[in-house]
């Protein structure tokens, strides 16, 4: 899930960015398939403002997880840990005011920057 605001509407906009396969559900792999699908869409890490996902270990763990292994290569990025209940919203959410991806994180990204 992305959000950013978007000049050409004048408004925060949060959307479900992409759901991909990963290979298993660990910290690495999913760290590894979050930032080369960023990449691929000409994101990185230092556009990043925030991080937000479950509080499981493998997203919050203390040595071994993805917000350890995002905020060593971005030491800026904001990590706000979430309820269930959080997440539960989104899922419930009406079609275009949420969305959640297959990892269980929320990426934030600054102004979306307009062509042209």
């Amino acid at each position: 899930m992305v959000q950013y605001y978007d000049v050409t509407v004048g408004r925060l906009v949060v959307e479900l960015f992409d759901m991909v396969e990963v290979k298993d559900g660990t910290a690495k792999s999913l760290t590894d398939t979050s930032l080369s699908l960023l990449r691929s869409n000409g994101i990185n890490l230092d556009m990043l403002v925030g991080f937000c996902a479950e509080t499981c270990n493998t997203m919050y763990g203390a040595h071994n997880s993805v917000s350890v292994h995002l905020k060593a290569g971005a030491p800026h990025l904001l990590t706000v840990k979430c309820s269930s209940e959080y997440f539960r919203s989104l899922l419930e959410a009406p079609k275009g005011a949420g969305g959640f991806s297959v990892w269980g994180l929320q990426l934030l990204c600054p102004q979306h920057k307009q062509e042209g």
